[in-house]
């Protein structure tokens, strides 16, 4: 397994020709904001199928010119896709339409990972997908400030927040995602120095509360375990030699693991 710092260095050292982000790169990165944000709200959801298909198309037209190749695992989907249809060959199938309208659904999840893998072929691509994904996560959050949800949830201590996604469980699923996405910037990035790690740390945290508002056990022993994992993985040398920091994380774990139980 590559360590942290092999990790950084190879990220760092990558090819300056390969690493130039293409513009269109940006146009997955509005893909993602819209998707992850405002897609359940009427009318957003036309912008969204209307900027999937302009992305397959212009993916597709790249990939014939530059003869980019999608990573094993898209192949890998699309044989699963074709093989699902066996059911209605062999005329198995229960209610047909309900089968076609869920099929069309992994067909249009074959055209996702197809643009997800191909915007993120460089660093920068990956960046901007993560930033992108990153800031939607603020938006779906910070709508529940706005409208005093998060607030109502806090007071009466039995309301369960859900934001721009809805649902509780998929604004949980949303915090949850941004946490790793800090993570990974956590690692990432060089520049900023102090002032950006507190950052990151300041919205892990706030993430992590905003998830225990929304009373998703899943996801709270999901990022409980996430971000327990991370410390070891990349962190472990520093633990061991601070003591009183291997403490503190193993404190706020119990922590969050204790509130989830009695809030969820």
């Amino acid at each position: 397994m590559m360590s942290q710092d092999a990790y950084v260095t190879a990220w760092e050292q990558e090819d300056p020709a390969h690493s130039r982000t293409p513009l269109l790169t940006y146009l997955v990165g509005a893909f993602i904001l819209i998707t992850a944000s405002a897609s359940i709200l009427p009318g957003w959801n036309l912008v969204v199928k209307g900027l999937g298909v302009l992305l397959v198309f212009a993916y597709s037209l790249r990939m014939l010119r530059t003869q980019l190749r999608p990573c094993g695992e898209v192949f890998v989907f699309v044989l699963w896709t074709l093989w699902s249809l066996m059911p209605l060959l062999a005329g198995n199938v229960p209610s047909v339409p309900l089968f076609q309208e869920r099929w069309l659904t992994c067909v249009q999840m074959i055209a996702l990972i197809l643009i997800l893998t191909l915007a993120s072929e460089t660093r920068g691509g990956v960046t901007v997908n993560l930033s992108s994904f990153l800031l939607a996560a603020v938006i779906v959050g910070g709508y529940s400030v706005y409208t005093g949800e998060y607030q109502l949830a806090e007071a009466t201590r039995g309301g369960r927040v859900e934001g721009l996604a809805m649902n509780a469980n998929a604004f949980a699923f949303i915090m949850f995602l941004g946490i790793m996405v800090m993570a990974f910037l956590w690692i990432v990035i060089s520049r900023g120095g102090l002032a950006v790690k507190v950052l990151l740390a300041v919205g892990m945290l706030v993430f992590a509360l905003a998830i225990l508002a929304s009373g998703s056990r899943k996801a709270t022993l999901g990022a409980v375990a996430f971000i327990g994992l991370w410390m070891f993985l990349c962190y472990r040398r520093e633990l061991i030699h601070r003591p009183g920091l291997l403490l503190g994380v193993a404190l706020a774990l119990a922590i969050g693991g204790q509130w989830s139980g009695k809030r969820c």
